[in-house]
């Protein structure tokens, strides 16, 4: 009774090393968030995946947590990168749309955009975004 158990506890193991197999939702050199896990995958194999992190420590996580649990994945080939910024009412948007696009444009970011993220009590809230192309 016990080896079935210990068998079907594997076999879901297994199928979930599959499953990302087959989706594959991320590969080594990708970033990836799950829970309050973050690092760069290093390695992906059948039964976990392995991580490093900011403070370069491996972590090796379960494919089974990575199948059941929402994942963030920042691709290495480029991600859209995002900032906010608020500012008085005073300041027209007229003014602040070419400044933010610019400020994007300089750093690196491709295709930028601005959003007005949130009218606040006293200011408004800018979202400028862009593409990065090489997340190195």
């Amino acid at each position: 009774m016990h080896i079935l158990i210990l068998l079907s506890v594997l076999l879901v193991l297994v199928l979930a090393g599959i499953m990302l197999q087959a989706t594959q939702p991320f590969r080594p050199g990708d970033y990836l968030r799950v829970n309050n896990e973050f690092g760069r995958v290093t390695r992906r194999a059948l039964l976990h995946t392995q991580i490093q992190t900011e403070t370069s420590d491996f972590t090796t996580l379960p494919n089974l947590l990575l199948v059941n649990s929402p994942i963030t994945v920042l691709h290495r080939e480029g991600t859209i990168i995002t900032s906010t910024l608020s500012l008085g009412y005073d300041i027209d948007y007229r003014d602040v749309e070419p400044l933010l696009l610019d400020a994007a444009t300089q750093a690196g970011l491709e295709e930028p955009f601005v959003l007005v993220d949130e009218l606040l009590d006293h200011a408004v809230s800018y979202r400028v975004c862009g593409f990065l192309p090489e997340t190195k």
